[in-house]
């Protein structure tokens, strides 16, 4: 073996070295530093001021819906908020999401409509939450009452005021709910 592959071997065991120890390092940062000073460990919750301010934020969201109030709806999302919806591209951002409910709303109601959200799961960690949940609305005209089904997944912030904001909000239909029209 010549000199310089000697030298070569050595400066690449030093770097290797070096490699492990930073790597050593980072471990011992994520298991004993991270946790316990900037996180929690997540849980599920099933009752507490967590839980309660998932289904307030849910109970809220409903109101407004049925109520019509775009204004409303778009207050419960954060200002980066992510909504995805389906056979819509995703809206990302406060503005989008409220143009989104005043297209929704822009029309005369021409049905009563009766609405549904519960809370299934809350996952809590902190400020922030997971929630999942099932929906029902009927929307009933003279000539059709039409059921759709579906399923969400939220994840929420607490605000500085003690309340809750959806940050992601995901949902989709159980079936196409052109199959759920009876006549």
């Amino acid at each position: 073996m010549t000199w310089s592959e000697k030298q070569w071997g050595v400066k690449n065991m030093n770097r290797l070295s070096m490699g492990a120890l930073l790597f050593f390092a980072g471990i011992v940062v994520g298991v004993f530093v991270v946790p316990g000073r900037w996180s929690e460990s997540p849980f599920f919750v099933q009752s507490g001021p967590i839980y309660d301010g998932q289904v307030k934020l849910l109970g809220r969201f409903v109101k407004s819906f049925l109520a019509r109030e775009a204004k409303g709806c778009a207050d419960l999302y954060a200002e980066n908020a992510t909504y995805m919806i389906p056979e819509t591209p995703v809206l990302e951002g406060h503005a989008k999401i409220l143009r989104s409910y005043k297209e929704i709303f822009s029309d005369q109601p021409s049905s009563e409509m009766e609405m549904s959200e519960p809370v299934v799961e809350v996952l809590a960690m902190g400020d922030w939450a997971v929630l999942r949940g099932t929906g029902s609305s009927t929307e009933t005209t003279e000539s059709k009452v039409e059921i759709k089904t579906y399923k969400w997944v939220i994840l929420s912030h607490k605000q500085n005021d003690g309340s809750w904001k959806m940050v992601w909000d995901i949902f989709n239909y159980d079936a196409p709910y052109s199959d759920n029209v009876s006549e």
